[in-house]
């Protein structure tokens, strides 16, 4: 790939301009042969249509109908989901360049029209939000595919008719005297002849890549995608060209000869090249050769593994007979018994993938056991976490317990000294976290529960996904266009089947069982086997319950102690999350609830008596501001775990104590305004003062300032208002009619003060500017609008002692 950067040196015009003039000069290419692309915009993105390039490329003298608009997937280029970004434009070349517009075939797939170079304009960067933050500095990130741009110059139709390519594809056919290249793509050739020639670009771009992987000191048994390459390439060379060895080394001379003055090290690096590959052939005939064979037997009882790619079969067939040969027995799972405690056997000791007969203290490894009492991950269940003690004392805490294929995998740390290891055949102990796993048991059952509760309060809902850990349950279900459920109903029914204390029953089933069985509700998708179908049922005068399951439970429901819902949110169209605690969980969530509850009544007695007796305390009514946003905050926060009817309820209080609160203070402010206006006006009056430059004192305590109420106030004298509100100044001036001159107007009078401010002004719309002329808010830094604003009244004042004449 060819490009260049610009880190902030230029940008659009001069990046557009080097390009075009590169190609046309240098390297002869018509301009009516060029087809440049630019990004036409995304609503989605709020971004509007890059004018700015297309009137680059048009100052250039590229047609109309040579500059065509695309969207976000061919004219936005991201470097990932996040992170810098910016729009892009593209330059797509003809290679039939006799003809008069073939505009309509760019971006199209069409390989007569190739895209040529991109420019991105790099200046956004994505957050994780989606939302695009503009870049301090913009960015110039070029790139033009060498390949490609050999291939028009040399105006060839395809890579692989370049000087690049041709030299590997004559020796492949030297070497193996088939019929010469042909060049052909579609399925309109033979079918002979276009596997020929798709075999000769394989081997052709194979051998570059492989020969330059192994030249930079990548090495196949290290990395599986430069060996698939390899072998990839051996089948090619075997099934098409009947060469069954030395072909692959053969080309990595012609690829030397082709890449080693920019790339010496593939020249001085050949010897140890053709080493690699000449033990990877051998390796490979090997294996292909053993491995057929065994690879079709074991197709017939996996009848889905066919699919497969042949070239990954070698090393398939020998890691799945490892695999088969090595591995103990089928471990049992947790079916085999529930008690906290059991003594099991170390059939297997697995360390970074490899197994192992001991290990030593301090390493992290994975375990399989004659059998276990840990439940291992599954049905949106978590593993259960626990203690093996070995018969020498040593101790390893497991961490996570997964079932891979029948294999129990218990994971996590030998403990102990430095000279403390754990062998195969060793006997241990294994004792759960009886706690965590007690609390799975209660969020799974209560889990099941909801599920109930759901059928129950919504016509149609099914389980989209759940997963339950030690602290929480998560259960996401769908709506199919109605309401969300009520919550308080929902928290009822499950609490009074807690409080019904209904025995949770489990039951061995079969599939013709199962189907026989009545109000049964099944996950949609989901695949139960044919036998040992576990169906936990809860049944009360509330709710009937029953679900395969192969989780742990309760053995009554009164075992929950207490249920509370803590989330409920949309997590897409017609989906909902709920998130919900039990136990003590339960009872911490419902003692912040209590808590959150008295927090909101403090709240709204200091509201109301500020309002009563205070209102004018604009500081204070900024303190309250903060701890209500402090208390929303809390509030929204899904990790704060608390009921959520008093998180909504809590909310909906908060959003009416702002608004009466603010209510409340605009009123004041209202009344503040005006007093202040009056007290200018009686002034006004009584210094027969002809005109009015004022600051609004009152307007630094306003989020919003109201000028035109102001100015309506004196609506028959000439007046010109200056307010500072959170650092923004604004102005306002209006003139009566009757007092317009052609040397005094709003407009005029205004035009003072706006370069003090460094700001722009209008009339307001449809109205005139000789009559009313407003300042555009300019933000301005505290420590200079104490000298602006005193520079700025001077200036108007003055402006109106000399032009104005009543």
């Amino acid at each position: 790939m060819l490009g260049s950067w610009s880190f902030g040196d230029y940008w659009k015009k001069n990046a557009c301009e080097m390009a075009w003039n590169l190609l046309t000069g240098p390297f002869g290419l018509k301009p009516t042969s060029l087809y440049i692309t630019y990004f036409g915009g995304d609503k989605n993105l709020g971004l509007k249509p890059d004018a700015e390039t297309r009137e680059i490329w048009r100052e250039i003298g590229v047609q109309d109908s040579h500059i065509i608009p695309f969207g976000i997937r061919d004219n936005f280029w991201e470097m990932a989901s996040t992170g810098p970004c910016g729009a892009s434009t593209e330059i797509h070349y003809d290679l039939f360049s006799d003809r008069s517009n073939a505009g309509d075939r760019v971006n199209k797939g069409f390989p007569d029209l190739i895209e040529l170079w991109n420019i991105v304009f790099i200046e956004f960067h994505r957050m994780d939000t989606d939302q695009l933050i503009k870049l301090p500095i913009r960015h110039i990130d070029t790139g033009m595919g060498f390949e490609r741009l050999v291939a028009v110059l040399q105006g060839k139709l395809s890579n692989y008719d370049t000087d690049l390519f041709q030299p590997i594809i004559s020796a492949i056919k030297k070497k193996t005297g088939v019929p010469p290249y042909g060049g052909r793509f579609t399925e309109a050739s033979s079918s002979i002849g276009a596997e020929l020639d798709w075999g000769y670009r394989i081997l052709a771009d194979h051998a570059r890549m492989f020969t330059v992987a192994l030249a930079d000191g990548m090495f196949p048994d290290q990395n599986h995608r430069l060996r698939r390459v390899l072998r990839k390439a051996m089948l090619v060379s075997k099934d098409i060209f009947g060469c069954d060895c030395e072909l692959l080394t053969e080309l990595t001379y012609h690829v030397a000869e082709s890449l080693s003055d920019i790339f010496p090290e593939v020249g001085n690096r050949l010897k140890q090249i053709q080493c690699i590959i000449a033990h990877e052939e051998e390796l490979y005939r090997f294996l292909h050769h053993d491995a057929l064979s065994k690879w079709l037997k074991i197709v017939e009882r996996r009848p889905k593994l066919e699919s497969l790619d042949i070239a990954d079969i070698p090393g398939l067939v020998a890691g799945y007979q490892q695999l088969e040969n090595i591995l103990p027995p089928l471990s049992n799972d947790y079916a085999s018994g529930t008690s906290l405690v059991l003594m099991s056997r170390v059939r297997a000791i697995i360390v970074n993938g490899t197994l192992t007969q001991n290990v030593v203290a301090g390493t992290n490894c994975t375990l399989i056991l004659e059998s276990t009492n840990l439940y291992s991950e599954a049905g949106g269940q978590m593993g259960d976490t626990g203690h093996l003690i070995f018969s020498s004392g040593v101790k390893m805490s497991i961490e996570c317990v997964e079932n891979f294929r029948g294999y129990v995998l218990h994971k996590g740390t030998i403990n102990g000294s430095a000279d403390d290891s754990v062998s195969v055949d060793e006997i241990a102990t294994i004792e759960i976290d009886a706690v965590n796993r007690l609390n799975r048991m209660r969020n799974h059952t209560a889990t099941h529960l909801v599920n109930a509760s759901l059928h129950s309060l919504l016509t149609v809902t099914c389980q989209k996904s759940s997963k339950v850990t030690h602290s929480d349950l998560v259960f996401d279900f769908s709506l199919y266009g109605q309401s969300p459920p009520d919550i308080m109903k929902l928290e009822n029914m499950v609490q009074q089947v807690i409080i019904n204390s209904a025995p949770v029953k489990i039951y061995n089933l079969t599939s013709t069982q199962l189907l026989q069985t009545q109000n049964v509700t099944l996950v949609p998708g989901e695949v139960y086997p044919e036998d040992n179908i576990k169906l936990v049922e809860v049944i009360s005068n509330i709710l009937t319950s029953r679900e395969p399951c192969c989780g742990t439970h309760v053995c009554n429901t009164s075992d929950l102690v207490k249920f509370s819902v803590v989330n409920l949110h949309s997590i897409g169209a017609g989906i909902r999350s709920l998130q919900a605690v039990t136990g003590s969980a339960a009872d911490q969530a419902i003692n912040k609830g209590v808590v959150a509850n008295k927090r909101l009544e403090e709240l709204s007695l200091i509201v109301r008596k500020h309002l009563a007796e205070d209102i004018e305390n604009k500081e204070k009514a900024k303190y309250i501001n903060k701890h209500i946003s402090n208390f929303e905050q809390d509030l929204k926060n899904r990790e704060n775990l608390l009921p959520y009817i008093v998180r909504v309820r809590c909310l909906e209080d908060l959003t009416c104590l702002k608004k009466e609160l603010k209510e409340g203070m605009r009123g004041s402010l209202r009344d503040s305004l005006k007093t202040e206006m009056l007290e200018v006006m009686d002034s006004f009056s009584k210094n027969k003062e002809e005109f009015i430059v004022h600051f609004l004192s009152c307007s630094s305590h306003m989020a919003t300032v109201p000028l035109q109420k102001a100015t309506n106030i004196c609506s028959n004298v000439p007046v010109l208002l200056i307010a500072i509100s959170e650092g923004l100044v604004k102005a306002r001036c209006c003139v009566p009619k009757h007092n317009v001159s052609e040397h005094f107007n709003a407009e005029s009078w205004m035009q003072t003060i706006l370069p003090i401010f460094q700001a722009t002004g209008g009339p307001p719309r449809g109205q005139n500017p000789h009559i009313t002329y407003n300042m555009k808010g300019k933000k301005i830094p505290d420590n200079e609008i104490q000298e602006l604003l005193n520079k700025s009244l001077k200036s108007a004042t003055d402006f109106a002692l000399t032009h104005f004449k009543h």
